[in-house]
């Protein structure tokens, strides 16, 4: 039976706490909250029986590498290797001054309230040819919920008199969507090699001014509100917008499609990353690294593990650091499972090659600045409500992502939302964790 209730920002994730049985966040202030997570041990690459993800180096080198994680979590709240990653010779900065995921530079999302007809007012938007000048217009037209349990997703594309003809237009999907018969035919999926942008994509003839494209897809689906929804390319620069995209596998009943939350991007003045050469971070493949967050047999071992985040008055946000916290300190580093599951490294007497993963609720407030800020090594990935807002791939030495969530409109005020942090320490050298948040 279908979910009858429509829910513009439900992904289908449980509000859970791993390992726990009541939210970790405490109502209100209080000195001292506390997480409890998941750590899995591995063995090293070169060890029997061991992994090959740990104990590597990256065929580029050590260092910071994004984009190797889908932007959504996969069914089982888990992230999606995709393999599209590229090392970043510099971080991206937001316009207050502090490093944010590489994919959120220069990205607003406001939702938008609908027009009396009850269309939004940016159903549409108008994205802009290699010399800046608006070339394409593109126009979400309707999402239907068909009887057979597949939807249709309808959008107008017309060419603008002052810009460059179109060569092809992409709409973003997420993998794990399966394109039905009766898609406007001409179409490709996949992964466009030469923009990183994953999705649907239509060539389309010299010819073309003005046509409706169609993409069924095999579930019905609400719109996703976050990520960037549609690519254009006319000329040699390709530009992004958001605009209505099929989000991943949320079911409702048929009832006529909310339309009220759709999101348009404005430039907030970040400086956006610079990119190096592409590379997958050390990891394998997406089998592998589907390895890494879930308990598999004779591959890992794994069992829980408690943080305690620490009121700090002067910051005004609880703080968990490997650098300061009691029991860590005498550890010296992030080791959670040192003396447990396969052991300790005789050379090092720590237990490196580990991943750890937390699932947590909070409470949104409207306006409050809420941060939550990470500083560790080595891969760090971090999702609000699904989506990836920290993206620390790569064995690097520690380095720093922050988020603020009020520079997403999609969060309704006095809402509870889920946070899911995923944490790999790959090599033999420093663990470094360090947590700073506002979240209630």
């Amino acid at each position: 039976m279908r979910d009858t209730t429509i829910r513009f920002r439900d992904l289908g994730i449980a509000l859970a706490l791993v390992g726990a049985a009541s939210p970790a966040w405490a109502q209100g202030q209080s000195d001292r909250v506390s997480v409890t997570g998941i750590a899995r041990d591995f063995r090293a690459h070169n060890e029997p029986g061991g992994h090959p993800d740990f104990e590597v180096v990256p065929a580029n080198g050590g260092g910071l590498y994004a984009g190797n994680v889908w932007v959504r979590l996969d069914e089982d709240n888990k992230p999606m290797y995709i393999g599209n990653g590229r090392k970043l010779t510099s971080q991206a900065y937001s316009s207050d001054g502090y490093t944010i995921a590489p994919h959120l530079a220069n990205r607003m999302y406001t939702c938008s309230p609908t027009t009396g007809s009850g269309m939004p007012q940016c159903d549409k938007i108008i994205l802009q040819d290699a010399g800046g000048v608006d070339a394409i217009e593109i126009q979400f037209l309707s999402a239907i919920y068909n009887d057979d349990g597949t939807s249709s997703w309808t959008y107008r594309v017309r060419e603008l008199d002052t810009g460059k003809d179109l060569s092809h237009w992409n709409l973003a999907i997420d993998p794990s969507h399966v394109v039905q018969n009766g898609t406007t035919p001409g179409y490709e999926v996949g992964l466009d090699g030469s923009t990183r942008f994953y999705g649907i994509k239509w060539d389309v003839s010299d010819s073309f001014t003005m046509g409706d494209f169609t993409i069924v897809l095999d579930d019905w689906y609400l719109g996703d509100c976050n990520s960037a929804g549609a690519l254009i390319k006319a000329g040699n620069q390709p530009d992004t917008d958001a605009l209505i995209a099929p989000s991943t596998g949320v079911s409702t009943d048929g009832i006529a499609f909310d339309t009220s939350g759709i999101l348009q991007s404005t430039p907030r003045g970040d400086t956006p990353a610079s990119y190096g050469p592409s590379d997958s971070g050390g990891i394998s493949s997406a089998a592998t690294f589907d390895q890494w967050y879930r308990d598999v047999p004779g591959i890992n071992l794994s069992q829980t593990v408690t943080l305690d985040l620490i009121w700090d008055e002067d910051l005004q946000r609880y703080v968990f650091d490997s650098a300061t916290d009691p029991f860590y300190v005498d550890k010296g580093g992030f080791f959670p499972i040192n003396d447990e599951l396969y052991g300790n490294y005789e050379a090092t007497g720590k237990n490196f090659h580990f991943t750890f993963e937390l699932s947590t609720e909070f409470l949104y407030e409207e306006g409050a600045n809420q941060i939550f800020s990470f500083t560790g090594d080595d891969d760090v990935w971090v999702f609000v409500d699904g989506y990836l807002v920290i993206d620390l791939g790569g064995t690097h030495s520690a380095l720093t992502q922050q988020v603020n969530l009020d520079d997403f409109g999609c969060f309704e005020d006095g809402e509870t939302y889920t946070l899911h942090l995923f944490f790999a320490e790959r090599k033999l050298n420093q663990s470094n964790f360090r947590v700073e948040t506002n979240f209630d």
